[in-house]
């Protein structure tokens, strides 16, 4: 599904009056990526709500972190900064596929960037902003582990 077709399939599942979903209707033309975060800023949408969004319009499966992982990849290869500004956090290796957890599982550009960088298919599962910010500190971050135990 293109992002277009999932912001007005977000639009269309909100409980609002018709002059309201024909404005966010507008807004979800324009303003691409960010849209479903606004609606969560605005109230309309829990991030449980949009991640679950992701997971019946998209067919992308939840994301759910066991604090048992390993991280499949050494943190030269995708950076904390890059990791912290795309939302996105590596899950699994799974024979030769790359499991990321995303906050925005339609960025396809920071998808492409993973691949390109490691090197491997990409497969991901839906997460809120928070559950990937937790697993990207608890995985990668200064705070929960050094860099150094994690090479």
């Amino acid at each position: 599904m293109n992002r277009r077709s999932f912001n007005e399939a977000v639009v269309a599942s909100l409980d609002l009056p018709p002059r309201e979903r024909d404005t966010l209707l507008a807004l979800a033309r324009t303003e691409g990526a960010s849209f479903p975060k606004g609606l969560v800023s605005r109230g309309l949408l829990t991030a449980e709500t949009l991640r679950r969004s992701y997971v019946a319009l998209c067919g992308v499966p939840p994301f759910v972190r066991d604090p048992s992982e390993v991280r499949p990849l050494p943190p030269e290869m995708l950076p904390l900064p890059f990791l912290r500004a795309k939302l996105i956090v590596p899950v699994a290796l799974v024979n030769g596929t790359l499991v990321l957890a995303m906050a925005d599982p339609l960025d396809v550009d920071a998808r492409e960037s993973v691949a390109k960088a490691t090197g491997r298919r990409i497969a991901v599962q839906a997460g809120t902003e928070e559950e990937i910010r937790e697993a990207i500190e608890k995985g990668y971050g200064e705070s929960g582990s050094s860099m150094e135990r994690l090479i």
